[in-house]
């Protein structure tokens, strides 16, 4: 049997977030390209739209941080204010990469596994409403620390809510898209929970024609997006009128 390589014991390192993707710090510590390497190794693209679009960013430092089949995501350190990232974001049309829109100023955060760790989405013990209605839902973010947790302005702490069969566990129909303003109560201030504390979030419901379900029991799950937070199931009693 050939010898086994050996293991590398050295730790992942926990993501890192800019703006609302989520990376490993150590593509932040490359040196990135310039920007003619960089428009040099996306291949098809509209050049001069591009280079428009990048007058006013930095000449260097790009690297890629987020890509799928339709976007990408660049992003380079700015030289003011200190410590702040430009991000540049491209879509796919026609075959042809096109700018499409760009942040500044962007300042590192800790990814969501870090954020997440010290809080619990709860349900109320049992949610009780009306058939042929459509509920008004909250969870509570509660910090389960004996640390102050703080979020920020950014956060958009609003919860996606979904129906599911009892005892099966089956999500009923929902939307895959829910539209919705979150706010943290229009304010900017940071988001502060203190040890054992919990706030309440507002929570839209994605299961399809709610006021058309039939009295029973049900379970509820919820999911804050920015956290990639999920709530273990909750009970929600639907009542004859």
């Amino acid at each position: 049997m050939p010898p086994r390589p050996p293991a590398n014991d050295k730790p992942a390192q926990p993501l890192v977030e800019l703006a609302h993707w989520e990376v490993g710090p150590e593509v932040l510590a490359t040196d990135g390209l310039t920007v003619d390497e960089l428009l040099a190794a996306v291949g098809f693209i509209d050049d001069a739209e591009l280079r428009g679009a990048w007058r006013f960013l930095p000449e260097r430092g790009w690297r890629l941080i987020f890509e799928d089949l339709a976007a990408r995501v660049y992003a380079a350190p700015e030289a003011e204010p200190p410590g702040t990232w430009a991000l540049v974001h491209l879509e796919l049309q026609n075959g042809i990469w096109r700018y499409a829109a760009t942040v500044r100023e962007v300042v590192v955060r800790p990814g969501r596994a870090i954020r997440r760790k010290d809080v619990d989405l709860v349900w109320p013990e049992t949610i009780v409403f009306t058939a042929g209605t459509t509920p008004k839902l909250f969870a509570s973010l509660a910090n389960t620390s004996t640390r102050t947790w703080r979020g920020d302005s950014g956060e958009l702490l609003h919860v996606v809510a979904y129906l599911v069969d009892l005892p099966s566990g089956r999500r009923l129909l929902a939307s895959r898209w829910v539209g919705f303003s979150p706010k943290w109560d229009g304010s900017e201030d940071l988001v502060v929970i203190p040890p054992g504390g919990s706030v309440q979030l507002p929570a839209t419901l994605a299961t399809l024609w709610p006021e058309r379900i039939s009295p029973g029991l049900y379970g509820i799950v919820g999911h804050v997006a920015r956290l990639d937070l999920s709530s273990s199931t909750g009970l929600v009693s639907i009542v004859a009128p």
